[in-house]
């Protein structure tokens, strides 16, 4: 089997790396999800294949993939860039297999790209902020302990806000009025 070279935002050997890019860089391969890929479109907009399904991401979006996942990107609009967060199976292994809802595994596969309302976004922006603080810490055991347990948090908020939604969901809005 010939391997399949991927564009990855998190250096070899990391477990983690967060930032901004513009993923020109990446054009038309595949983006390594290694664990978990959090991303956050800052601006700009692009198409992307997530798991094999043509996407418009725009300004606002979150796109939340897995070690499974498959992105790429087609085309990208002048200024395009997006917040990311780049995390090894290391430290996603504990927070995906303690227990989350049927409905958060079928919106993550079914929907991996989604436009939070402006409440979901402040939390989110909260979330970047904290992790942009742990990133900085030098002690590797305190730093990823603290990362698996952001990541925890992200999943549980992302199945919270979920079966708030679930009724909207299902008649094909997502996550209120912004």
């Amino acid at each position: 089997m010939i391997p399949i070279a991927k564009y990855a935002l998190r250096p070899p050997g990391e477990a983690f790396a967060a930032g901004v890019s513009d993923l020109a860089a990446s054009h038309g391969g595949l983006v390594e999800t290694g664990g978990c890929l959090v991303l956050s479109v800052v601006s700009g907009a692009a198409v992307a294949m997530v798991n094999f399904t043509r996407r418009r991401l725009r300004e606002g979006d979150f796109v939340l993939l897995l070690y499974d996942s498959t992105f790429s990107v087609e085309s990208l609009s002048e200024g395009f860039a997006v917040r990311y967060a780049s995390f090894s199976y290391a430290l996603v292994e504990e927070a995906i297999y303690k227990p989350l809802s049927d409905l958060f595994w079928q919106f993550v596969y079914a929907r991996p790209v989604s436009h939070p309302s402006s409440r979901q976004q402040q939390l989110l922006d909260a979330w970047w902020c904290q992790l942009q603080w742990i990133a900085g810490i030098n002690a590797d055991v305190c730093r990823d302990e603290l990362l698996r347990n952001a990541l925890r948090t992200l999943l549980v908020a992302v199945d919270v806000e979920l079966a708030r939604f679930a009724p909207r969901m299902a008649a094909g809005s997502w996550g209120g009025s912004s």
